[in-house]
């Protein structure tokens, strides 16, 4: 069974919808500091602390260790596709040569555990190596590490510091996770336009969950003029990508539209193009 989050006002939304939205394609979660529910049924109320390592875990593709998200049968969740085999002593010493890419894909590696044991330590380690050399992959990881609070003295605020980073590149979780960040004043002050400004660049990228959380500003009125139209073509786009809640927001709107203004949504849904990040840093 999936909790809708369709009732409330997109801020609680975004500060409840990173750890399943992220792991299994739905905004099915409580506010961030509320006690959260998993996105499988019979698994119980999690933990705000377990929900963010859900979703740091998510973020990465190791799907397969998260529990909290098996099916209702009890099978286990599917792995998440391997990823591509790489000369790991290789990467090493390019890494430690002071290769920026190489040190980048170290830290990621260490992240997902996959082709090297699990240790947030060492990711950390390469990750800022690889971020203070400008790769928008390692800024971006080390936000992660340091969001998830495995990032040592580090604050919110060093996180939101290298999301900025990676987002101005173009990266587009970056720029969703930036948004978030911006929505619910965690790391910096709450400001709803910024929001709405890395949802965009991000939605525009074809982030799904960037197009339903911009539909929703779009639908409340929040850091952008209320338009129900545009709500209605976001949210279109996040549907066709498969967001169970985007296609139910879709209904709902319909009854507030005209078949004018709905021919209209629809229309801006099937002109949509994704952006290539170079065309979005130069707007």
């Amino acid at each position: 069974m999936l909790f809708t989050t369709t009732a409330r006002e997109p801020e609680d939304v975004a500060a409840g919808n990173r750890a399943c939205s992220r792991a299994c394609g739905t905004a099915s979660c409580r506010p961030a500091g509320s006690r959260s529910r998993a996105c499988g049924s019979g698994q119980g109320w999690l933990p705000p602390r377990f929900i963010r390592w859900l979703q740091f875990l998510a973020m990465f593709g190791a799907f397969a260790t998260l529990v909290a998200c098996k099916q209702d049968s009890g099978s286990s969740p599917a792995p998440s596709p391997s990823a591509k085999s790489v000369n790991i002593p290789d990467l090493r010493a390019k890494a430690e040569q002071g290769d920026a890419q190489a040190q980048a894909a170290l830290a990621k590696l260490y992240v997902e555990g996959q082709q090297l044991p699990a240790d947030y330590k060492q990711s950390a380690i390469w990750a800022r190596k690889a971020a203070e050399q400008g790769v928008a992959d390692g800024q971006y990881t080390l936000a992660m590490i340091i969001e998830a609070g495995r990032g040592g003295t580090n604050t919110e605020a060093d996180a939101v510091f290298w999301y900025s980073k990676a987002a101005a590149q173009g990266h587009m979780e970056a720029q969703y996770s930036l948004a978030l960040m911006h929505a619910t004043g965690r790391g910096t002050p709450k400001n709803k336009e910024e929001s709405v400004k890395w949802f965009r660049a991000a939605a525009e990228q074809g982030l799904a969950m960037a197009q339903f959380n911009l539909a929703q500003r779009y639908q409340f009125g929040q850091g952008t003029p209320t338009n129900f139209v545009e709500a209605y073509k976001w949210f279109s786009l996040a549907a066709k990508q498969g967001i169970p809640d985007a296609t139910r927001e879709c209904e709902r709107l319909r009854s507030s539209l005209s078949p004018e203004q709905i021919a209209e949504a629809e229309r801006g849904a099937a002109a949509f193009v994704v952006k290539r990040p170079e065309a979005l840093r130069n707007q």
